[in-house]
């Protein structure tokens, strides 16, 4: 298996390719020439069989797929699936739906560009699949499946993890109430709820593409998609006419509430291990990687290569990661550099982090001892590869090696000649 991961300034993609399969994994920029970023990929993908996985629903992970360029089908998408739960404890799916209606609710307090890259992702989906909406489907824990001969299986998001989150859709609309008419802001409620609701729906028809859990089963065409897109425009109609004047202390109010709701969607990312050779982590919190250690998830004490969680951040900073030959990180960039890389990573696991970065300013290991060893910030890789099998950092072009490592002898069984292929 070769690893590819590209350099998508504060985002992730990385590419896993056994044999000729292959599985993108997230695709996403927050800031920079997303174009440039995607550019990039489809060299790789391009006329290739591909299939596609997003880890969770925050822009830098997935705004790449929306660009115009990404024209391109792949054999299935997976998206997280997020599970209902019954009691006081708060199931995954209703985090993501409370998420959905913060976002839409957001809109009137100037806050447009979660809903938008999100609405933008889902309608574009029925075009990102060459046969039919079932190949689009959600996985969490337990599910499975196969990238060529390697089987890749989904650890996380779990069923039974029972922690209480706050959900803020309310609070979001008593801020709003506060500043607004009472008349007009119930207008604009309604058409949010009408969006979310059919939101929902084509969200829980991907997860019955994949499951049972749920009480219904709902089916789904291309006119779904449609309305959907039609009622995000009545909306952003509505929207248009309200007014809404927020004084400072709501506006700092919402701010806390987006960065507490992106956490939510982070700790609700896809975990999953390809057999012995990846681990990746997706964004989850660190109290994730410590139930998953708990409750013995983990198929493997060893992997080959880690996907350290959340761009290797000091505030997602883990002591509980399993061994690993190698630990991924993806974060690079002039922009925003509180979202460093932690200095704790390098010294832990010194001589195995592959990074990404090619700032010295963003990282904090950097600016202790100059660098570590294949240093980004000296090379300035667009991307960087790993060869599982021979446990070898690939610095010569990607196609050109895997090519090479591709090229088999076989016999010509009908003319006992030996060819490439």
């Amino acid at each position: 298996m070769i690893v590819k991961m590209y350099d998508m300034n504060y985002g992730e993609s990385i590419l896993y390719r056994e044999a000729e399969n292959r599985l993108l994994v997230d695709c996403g920029a927050k800031y920079g020439k997303k174009a440039n970023f995607v550019d990039n990929i489809l060299e790789d993908i391009r006329d290739n069989k591909c299939q596609l996985l997003i880890t969770h629903f925050d822009e830098d992970h997935y705004n790449g797929i929306i660009q115009p360029s990404m024209q391109i089908k792949f054999d299935k998408i997976y998206l997280p699936k997020y599970t209902i739960k019954n009691g006081e404890v708060v199931g995954t799916y209703s985090i993501f739906e409370d998420a959905v209606r913060s976002w839409t609710y957001l809109t009137a307090a100037g806050k447009k560009k979660k809903l938008s890259m999100l609405h933008s992702f889902f309608v574009k989906l029925p075009l990102l699949v060459d046969e039919k909406l079932t190949d689009i489907c959600c996985l969490g824990n337990g599910d499975n499946f196969m990238l060529g001969k390697k089987i890749v299986n989904i650890l996380w998001p779990e069923e039974n993890y029972e922690k209480r989150k706050k959900l803020y859709a309310d609070e979001i609309i008593d801020c709003l109430k506060v500043e607004s008419n009472d008349d007009m802001i119930d207008g604009f409620v309604e058409k949010a709820n009408e969006y979310v609701e059919k939101f929902m729906n084509i969200y829980k028809a991907f997860c019955n593409n994949n499951s049972n859990n749920y009480d219904q089963l709902v089916q789904i065409t291309i006119n779904d998609f449609y309305e959907l897109n039609n009622i995000y425009s009545e909306l952003m109609v509505i929207l248009s006419r309200l007014k809404i004047n927020l004084n400072n202390s709501i506006r700092k109010r919402l701010t806390a509430i987006s960065s507490n709701i992106i956490r939510n969607m982070n700790e609700c990312s896809i975990v999953f291990e390809i057999e012995d050779d990846v681990l990746a982590f997706g964004d989850v919190t660190p109290r994730v990687i410590k139930f998953l250690n708990k409750n013995a998830a983990l198929s493997h004490m060893n992997y080959k290569i880690i996907k350290v969680q959340h761009h290797g951040t000091d505030a997602y900073w883990s002591e509980e990661l399993p061994n690993a030959g190698y630990y991924l990180i993806s974060n690079s960039g002039d922009y925003n550099v509180k979202w460093s890389i932690s200095e704790k990573y390098c010294l832990k696991y010194s001589g195995k982090i592959v990074c990404t970065n090619d700032n010295l300013n963003r990282c904090k290991y950097y600016k202790i001892t100059a660098h570590c060893n294949r240093c980004n910030v000296d090379f300035k890789h667009s991307s960087i590869c790993i060869d599982c099998e021979n446990k070898k950092l690939v610095e010569s072009m990607f196609n050109t090696y895997i090519n090479k490592l591709y090229s088999i002898q076989r016999k010509d069984s009908t003319n006992g000649r030996k060819r490439e292929c």
